[in-house]
C-alpha cells in the first residue's frame, strides 16, 4: 500500500501512474540507533492489480503482487508431452527445458535463468522416461513440482540475482541457518511457537524396476519412527507402504529414488509454526531451531516451509514461519510422480 496523500499518483487522469506488470523489489529491515538503514530484499514481485482509494483524509494506491512461481503457474502447456521408454532426458535436462522454455509444450513461455547450487545423486543421472509426461494445459509450476518429487532437491527464487536456485537443503545436524530462543541474548527471540505431531503416511516407500525391463532392481526407504508404531487393535502395524515402478538402472538408483520421495514426504508434513519478530534474512527451506525456555528447554528443528510477514495496525510487526509445506497440505501426493501404471 503506497501513501498517495500528495496525490502524485493521480487517479482518473492522463497523468495516472501505471505500475501494471512492473517489478517490485521490497526490502525488509531496520533503522538503527545511529540512523543506518539495514535491510534485505525478498524475491522480486510483479504487479498484478493496482487499486486507487479515496476517502476522507486518505489517498492510497494498493498494489497486489505475485512472484515468479505464481507467473509460472499461469503458463499452460500448449500440447501433450510424452516420453517413451528409451528417453534419455534426466531430471536436470527436463527442469532446464521447462525453466528455459525450450521443452516442447512451453516454448511459447518466458525463459527464466536457473542456478544449480547443489543437488542429490540422481538429479542429473535418473531418467524418468515414460513415467513422466505433461498434459495439455498443465502449468509449468506443476510440471516442475512433479519432477522435484523424484529428488531431495528444492527450488527457490533469490533476490541477489532473481534466478531460480536449486539446492539440497540441510535437514539434520546441529548447523542452523537461524536459532530462535528466549533465554540467551544474541539469538532471535520469538513470541509463540506451536508444535504438531502428524502420522506420516506412507512411511515406507519401495521402488522396483518396470516389469518390461526384466532386470529386477529394487530399493526401499523407511521412517521407523512411524512404521514401527504398534497401534491398538484391530491394527497390527504402523507401516503404510507405497509401491512404485520406474525404469531404474540399478538397486542403488532405486534406493536413491525411494529415499528422496520419503524425505519430501517428511519435509512437507506439517510439524508446527512460530511467530517471531521480523527476521529480514529468513528464507524458505532454511534449517532452523526453536529452543523454548517456557517448556523446559524444549527444542524443535525443521525446514521453513512458509513465511508470512505482517503488520497489525497500531500493534507490532511480526513474522509467522512454519515447518513443512503447511499451505499445501493434502496436495503433495496429488502432485507426486506416481510411477508407471
Amino acid at each position: 500500500m503506497l501513501d498517495n496523500s500528495d496525490n502524485v499518483l493521480a487517479s482518473g487522469s492522463a497523468s495516472v501512474t501505471n505500475y501494471m506488470a512492473a517489478r517490485a523489489d521490497l526490502g525488509w529491515g531496520y533503522v538503527c540507533a545511529d540512523g543506518t538503514k539495514r535491510y534485505s530484499y525478498i524475491q522480486p514481485l510483479y504487479v498484478k492489480d493496482q487499486v486507487f482509494h479515496s476517502s476522507q483524509g486518505i489517498l492510497t494506491c494498493t498494489l497486489s503482487c505475485i512472484g515468479l512461481f505464481d507467473l509460472m503457474d499461469l503458463d499452460e502447456a500448449n500440447a501433450d508431452y510424452k516420453q517413451d521408454s528409451g528417453s534419455t532426458y534426466t531430471i536436470k535436462d527436463l527442469i532446464d527445458g521447462i525453466c528455459a522454455a525450450t521443452l516442447a509444450p512451453y516454448t511459447h513461455c518466458v525463459a527464466y535463468t536457473v542456478a544449480w547450487d547443489s543437488d542429490d545423486a540422481i538429479f542429473d543421472t535418473f531418467k524418468p522416461a515414460d513415467a513422466f509426461h505433461i498434459k495439455f494445459k498443465e502449468s509449468r509450476l506443476s510440471a516442475l513440482k512433479r519432477l522435484l518429487w523424484f529428488t531431495k532437491t528444492v527450488m527457490r527464487v533469490e533476490s541477489a540475482d532473481s534466478k531460480i536456485h536449486f539446492r539440497l537443503p540441510t535437514v539434520s545436524g546441529s548447523t542452523y541457518a537461524y536459532e530462535y530462543r528466549l533465554d540467551v541474548s544474541g539469538y532471535h527471540t520469538f513470541y509463540a511457537k506451536t508444535y504438531r505431531q502428524s502420522f506420516l503416511a506412507p512411511n515406507y516407500i519401495e521402488v522396483e524396476s518396470h516389469p518390461d525391463d526384466g532386470d529386477g532392481f529394487t530399493g526401499k526407504a523407511e521412517d521407523t519412527t512411524y512404521s514401527d508404531l504398534t497401534p491398538i487393535t484391530p491394527f497390527t502395524s504402523g507401516e503404510i507402504r507405497e509401491h512404485l515402478r520406474y525404469r531404474v538402472a540399478s538397486d542403488a538408483e532405486a534406493v536413491s529414488l525411494a529415499a528422496a520421495m520419503l524425505e519430501k514426504q517428511q519435509q512437507d508434513t506439517e510439524k508446527g509454526a512460530g511467530t517471531v519478530p521480523v527476521n529480514c534474512g529468513q528464507e524458505i527451506y532454511d534449517y532452523v531451531l526453536f529452543t523454548d525456555a517456557r517448556q523446559s528447554g524444549d527444542t524443535r528443528a525443521g525446514n521453513v516451509g512458509f513465511i508470512n510477514r505482517r503488520y497489525e495496525m497500531g500493534r507490532t510487526w511480526a513474522m509467522d514461519i512454519g515447518f513443512g509445506d503447511i499451505l499445501n497440505q493434502g496436495m503433495q501426493w496429488l502432485l507426486a510422480p506416481r510411477g508407471i501404471k
